[in-house]
């Protein structure tokens, strides 16, 4: 599965709806995701965005966990 980290689309609605119904529709199968923006970023640029990393911890990690 690879997802947008925010730029195109948001973290939540259509790529949040996308990864439930992923998950629960392959609830058996081994689940990769990858996203260009790490949630947990080593490039300080992006640990300056606390509201992209907020939304990424609010929506995505929960579905990942």
């Amino acid at each position: 599965m690879a997802l947008d980290s925010g730029y195109i689309h948001g973290f939540d609605g259509v790529q949040k709806t996308f990864i439930k119904k992923s998950f629960e529709d392959n609830r058996d199968n081994i689940k990769f995701v990858n996203y260009h923006v790490p949630i947990y970023s080593a490039c300080e640029r992006f640990d300056k965005s606390p509201k992209r990393f907020l939304y990424a911890l609010f929506h995505w990690v929960p579905l990942f966990d």
